[in-house]
């Protein structure tokens, strides 16, 4: 019988050939009706999906099970109350219509059922009904893309709908990847994914909404920015270099008036990704590089102020709480390079903000919660399954507190959130992230006498840890082997 080891090589070689499948979309420039005209029935909700006659897969249990259990488990997981009916309503009737997204959903279903099953371990546990599980996956995996490749390459232009569903596949491929630890391969997908995003003009502006296929283009535009943000940072801290090397996509983006609060999520978002790889930029780290993006957050203020001061829209308060957690993280960002890590203390209004913010959508989220003890800051129950999400993401603004803000309580706060409440955002594995955090603290109060005691310090710079002793954390990563030296260590 095959081992998990063979099955996942076999995947690998899957994943290689997913890379020359996406060009395909260059060949299908010819006119064609939109999706919205041949499928109508996209737009009607009232059915829902109890006649599991209509699934793709009603011929097949196993395809149904694992679809269930991505719409009842996977969707709402994903969706955390924030993604605009993307998860929880687009993906799945657009499942019953394109073979692509059924075998990626039924196959992301799969692993998700495997990664709770198996308590977040990696590698897998080598049972037969986990060898069962991650080869069935791997099937729809395959099956999906070769789905894709012959929508992409029919000879007809893509419809908006139709690349909601691209789209939508990069990031469940993605998805497939990093809950099976394969960090460097859901990288790629995230690459290609904003690669075709740009190709069709969407990472110009937000896409004006007047119906669920624009509100669903919108919502993809703020998670692959997000992901592809992720994807910088990991780069960036890791040291890892792929296939897909970081590459200057920074168009212009062209801020216009908001008509909804997801045009507002889109332009911060992408205002956010240029001021991330602006940093790693060498030769475009100048100051009127930063001075013109900092205009451009400015005038985002102005905007949104507008917004909500006109708006007709509801706005759902979890959504307002991770806007104002995103904005005050880009201004963390602004960091004076030639102030070093004491600049960050400058910041400290920002980072006791983030966590107050933090904790309440998390608190909103996830209700029923363990008790932490108040003086030590310790969990008293043991940690519960860590849940992954795509459109709540707050546990990247969380670490940089941590890491970046050295006031001791404050510090603590930001960890303990991240212990409370386990989570994988996008690419980020949380609960590994915790661990790395948590020795990083370590290593720097413990260095630092000064910062054992009241206001001490160990040198006339830097408030709580001295100036002396602070750490930089991509140098932490080098020298634990935590970075690009142990990367294999990733899946364990």
């Amino acid at each position: 019988m095959e081992n998990v080891s063979s099955v996942q090589k076999q995947g690998g070689r899957v994943r290689r050939k997913l890379k020359n499948h996406y060009y395909y979309y260059q060949e299908t420039r010819s006119s064609a009706l939109d999706v919205e005209q041949s499928h109508p029935t996209l737009m009607i909700r009232d059915r829902g999906l109890s006649d599991l006659s209509l699934l793709p897969g009603d011929n097949n249990p196993q395809e149904i099970q694992n679809f269930l259990f991505f719409r009842t488990v996977t969707a709402p997981s994903l969706a955390g109350g924030c993604d605009f009916g993307l998860w929880t309503c687009h993906t799945l009737q657009a499942s019953r219509l394109y073979p692509p997204l059924w075998h990626a959903t039924t196959a992301l279903g799969a692993i998700h059922r495997q990664f709770i099953a198996d308590g977040n371990l990696l590698p897998y546990n080598p049972r037969s009904e986990t060898v069962d599980r991650v080869r069935f996956a791997l099937r729809q995996f395959n099956e999906s893309i070769q789905s894709l490749t012959k929508m992409l390459s029919s000879g007809k232009a893509l419809g908006k709908q139709d690349k909601v569903v691209v789209l939508t596949s990069c990031i469940l491929f993605m998805c497939l990847c990093t809950l099976q630890g394969y960090q460097l391969q859901a990288l790629m997908h995230i690459s290609h994914g904003v690669k075709l995003m740009h190709e069709w003009g969407l990472g110009e502006s937000s896409v004006v909404q007047r119906d669920d296929t624009d509100a669903a283009l919108n919502m993809l535009l703020v998670m692959l920015t997000q992901l592809d943000t992720q994807g910088t940072h990991i780069q960036s801290r890791v040291g890892i270099q792929t296939t897909e090397q970081i590459e200057d996509r920074q168009s212009v983006y062209a801020l216009e008036p908001f008509h909804t609060c997801l045009q507002a999520y889109v332009g911060l978002e992408k205002l956010i990704n240029r001021l991330t790889r602006l940093d790693l930029n060498t030769h475009g780290a100048s100051a009127t590089h930063k001075e013109a993006i900092l205009h451009d957050f400015t005038l985002w203020d102005a905007m949104f102020q507008d917004y909500l001061a006109t708006r007709s829209e509801t706005i759902e308060g979890n959504l307002l709480a991770v806007l104002n957690i995103r904005r005050l993280y880009a201004q963390t960002l602004f960091n004076d390079p030639a102030k070093g890590e004491v600049g960050y203390d400058e910041f400290i209004d920002q980072y006791t903000m983030i966590v107050t913010l933090a904790a309440q959508v998390l608190e909103a989220i996830y209700p029923d919660t363990r008790d932490v003890d108040a003086q030590s800051g310790n969990v008293s129950s043991p940690s519960k399954q860590p849940d992954y999400s795509l459109s709540v993401v707050i546990s990247e603004a969380i670490f940089i507190t941590a890491m970046r803000c050295r006031e001791p309580s404050l510090r603590r706060r930001a960890l303990q959130l991240l212990k409370r409440y386990p989570r994988r955002e996008g690419i980020m594995n949380g609960t590994a992230a915790t661990e790395i955090l948590e020795n990083y603290m370590l290593c720097e109060e413990q260095t630092c006498t000064g910062s054992l005691a009241d206001n001490g310090r160990c040198s006339s710079d830097g408030l709580w840890i001295c100036q002396k002793h602070r750490v930089d954390f991509q140098r932490f990563m080098d020298i634990s082997r935590l970075g690009v030296q142990g990367m294999q260590k990733w899946r364990t």
